[in-house]
């Protein structure tokens, strides 16, 4: 069996000789499923963060305001698998103090451990305090927590955290801090890493005398670590920056979404076959209705914006959190006020998800399986992870190496999806 494999392996490495010199297709639109409703609370639900834990469970965190809770707000989370579907939501033990946190973020490290960060007035519970970054770890999934511990302390404003571990297991935070004195006093970006050991001191990333906020980390498979955030202008409007890190230094700030809309909370992945995602909300600076905006890159060069949700023009989407699954589905979650619009209370938001269809065996993510498929897997095969030529998106059962089963899948799947490129 297999002497048969490695023969039909070869004969069709003949032929990617040959495909992997063909032009390219086009990029394509990505094909969505149907938006779903993910809460349903009187209470306000917002900025919710997406990941995927190695047991394949999808894990939503997100600011939860309830009833039960005094007027507090608390980081609440639900997992979903597809044979269970979604749980009941839950709170994050480690912040039941009486105090209010929110804007969370969760990751699951190399080692297993699920960290979730999260801003917090627990150090000052005074309305007049300022908050302060804490995190809280799990090592079984979820069904404890370690007591909350603080990131920052707050001496001035702490927000927005963000986390992301690099390849080479380098937890990385960045998070929005309001610093200085007045007249001088101003919103940045700051950022501080963790070794697995400790934590390194804070360091300020932006410098920009004006407002710098949320922010959103990645890596792209180059390695560069990408920081995208928000700049506030003086008319209230805001663009999309971003800086990426490389070689121990930091490029130049640079502008990525720029106009007469408010473009704010963006979100950035890179996907498995290289595409760089930014999403975020752009609002109409005429009447504050806002929409979900994505822009996509092959690393050099960006595509032009395009809308991704639309809630009429009298509701809105905002605070998108973004994701790619073991599957390669792209998984979108947001909030939106377009479910329970009662006015002049528009204040009950609710989240809602959406994913991408998935095509197994589509290598190169233009949702179909075809000969640039076959190609790609052409000019990985053998390869193993830690080689220069090894190829994640070619190893479509994630097994570390590009073989012979990852041809099976292209050929088993050949033709699905979206008809053929011209």
């Amino acid at each position: 069996m297999f002497r048969k494999k490695m023969l039909v392996a070869l004969n069709l490495l003949v032929l990617l000789i040959v495909l992997v010199n063909l032009t390219p297709p086009n990029a394509r639109a990505t094909i969505w499923q149907p938006w779903v409703r993910l809460t349903n609370d009187a209470g306000f639900d917002r900025s919710p963060s997406v990941t995927q834990t190695s047991d394949g469970k999808i894990w939503v965190v997100w600011t939860g305001d309830r009833e039960a809770y005094g007027g507090y707000s608390r980081i609440l989370y639900m997992t979903y698998d597809p044979v269970s579907n979604w749980t009941a939501e839950k709170v994050v033990a480690a912040t039941f103090d009486n105090c209010t946190d929110s804007s969370p973020s969760i990751m699951q490290a190399k080692n297993g451990t699920i960290f979730i960060a999260w801003e917090s007035n627990r150090l000052n519970t005074s309305i007049y305090a300022h908050s302060a970054i804490f995190y809280s770890v799990s090592n079984n999934n979820g069904a404890s927590w370690s007591n909350a511990k603080a990131l920052t302390d707050n001496q001035e404003e702490n927000q927005e955290p963000r986390l992301f571990q690099a390849a080479n297991g380098t937890i990385w935070l960045v998070w929005t801090k309001y610093h200085g004195a007045p007249p001088l006093d101003n919103y940045d970006i700051f950022y501080k890493t963790y070794d697995g050991a400790k934590w390194s001191p804070e360091h300020q990333l932006t410098t920009d005398p004006l407002w710098d906020v949320s922010p959103s980390i990645t890596q792209t498979l180059d390695g560069k670590i990408w920081v995208v955030w928000s700049k506030i202008y003086a008319n209230n409007t805001s663009d999309i920056y971003y800086q990426t890190y490389s070689n121990n230094q930091w490029s130049d700030v640079i502008q990525l979404i720029h106009g007469v809309y408010t473009n704010t909370n963006a979100a950035i992945c890179q996907m498995i076959w290289g595409t760089i995602w930014v999403v975020y909300t752009r609002t109409d600076t005429e009447n504050g209705f806002s929409d979900l905006w994505y822009i996509t890159s092959n690393g050099t060069v960006w595509n032009s914006p395009t809308p991704l949700t639309s809630a009429n023009s009298d509701r809105s989407d905002s605070w998108p959190g973004l994701f790619q699954a073991k599957d390669r589905g792209i998984w979108l979650v947001w909030a939106s006020d377009r479910f329970d619009f009662v006015p002049p209370d528009y204040a009950n938001w609710e989240l809602a998800y959406q994913t991408s269809k998935v095509f197994p065996g589509d290598v190169n993510g233009d949702d179909q399986v075809y000969t640039y498929d076959l190609a790609a897997i052409g000019v990985s095969y053998g390869q193993q992870r830690g080689s220069s030529l090894y190829n994640p998106a070619a190893d479509l059962n994630n097994d570390g190496q590009v073989w012979a089963e990852d041809l099976a899948i292209v050929g088993k799947n050949f033709g699905l999806g979206t008809s053929p490129p011209p």
